[in-house]
């Protein structure tokens, strides 16, 4: 008799996402300086290093946002922003202009409380779980 795997089972077959510290992540956290809520790549973390919103700490691996911005609404200023010049770099040609629908994705904190809008295709760059038709 073949015994069945619980689906708790095959999802740890599955989910290959390191969640333990991996040096090429870096975990994106609000502006309480304390709740993650995304995994960005050391690649975007650098080019995140350059805006003033956003602080780098390369040691840590952590990109925070700014304690400033303590509202949905200057948040959804700053990102959508953001997301228009990330929208013209090539090397995000693809995945963020060529995926770019006006589409406003809400990212919640912790898990009820609307944290921000933003263009669906920008939120893959701050690594927050998405779901929906892609």
């Amino acid at each position: 008799m073949v015994q069945q795997e619980s689906l708790l089972e095959v999802i740890g077959k599955v989910d290959k996402f390191p969640y333990v510290p991996d040096s090429n992540y870096y975990s994106l956290i609000a502006h309480d300086e304390i709740t993650q809520i995304g995994y960005i790549t050391k690649s975007i973390a650098h080019h995140f290093a350059e805006e003033l919103a956003l602080k780098v700490d390369h040691e840590a691996r952590t990109v925070t946002i700014d304690p400033g911005l303590d509202t949905l609404e200057k948040r959804e200023s700053v990102f959508a922003d953001m997301a228009s010049r990330f929208r013209k770099i090539p090397e995000f040609d693809i995945a963020v202009n060529k995926g770019w629908r006006n589409e406003l994705y809400t990212i919640y904190n912790p898990s009820q409380v609307p944290y921000l809008k933003v263009e669906r295709a920008f939120s893959i760059l701050m690594g927050v779980i998405t779901y929906g038709i892609t």
